[in-house]
């Protein structure tokens, strides 16, 4: 999904599609040797923006820009050969219980 951003790169960085294209092929062959096991992956929110790029088909340019991540916050996926299911988005919950600004929790 071509966008605006995917020209650009941080100096002496990555062209955002490169960015993308590695983390995607990284987290794909990591869920493809560990098939069947729960795995935990921790990383930064670049990183889980493209991977939720790719999960929702959606365009990368556009999570970047409007899609604001906490820190420490949760991505909760399953993974099956047939689909991917997102259980949680950037759930903060356990920061404190009453917090609930920044979480968006599916079941």
């Amino acid at each position: 999904m071509a966008g605006k951003t995917f020209g650009l790169h941080h100096p002496k960085g990555e062209l955002l599609s490169r960015f993308r294209k590695r983390i995607t092929g990284r987290v794909k062959r990591i869920t493809r040797e560990n098939r069947g096991k729960t795995v935990l992956i921790v990383t930064h929110g670049g990183a889980i923006t493209a991977l939720l790029a790719d999960w929702l088909r959606a365009d990368f340019d556009t999570l970047l820009l409007n899609l604001h991540l906490e820190n420490t916050g949760v991505t909760f996926v399953e993974e099956t050969d047939h689909r991917v299911k997102l259980h949680a988005i950037n759930d903060t919950t356990h920061l404190s219980p009453k917090r609930k600004h920044g979480s968006t929790i599916f079941c």
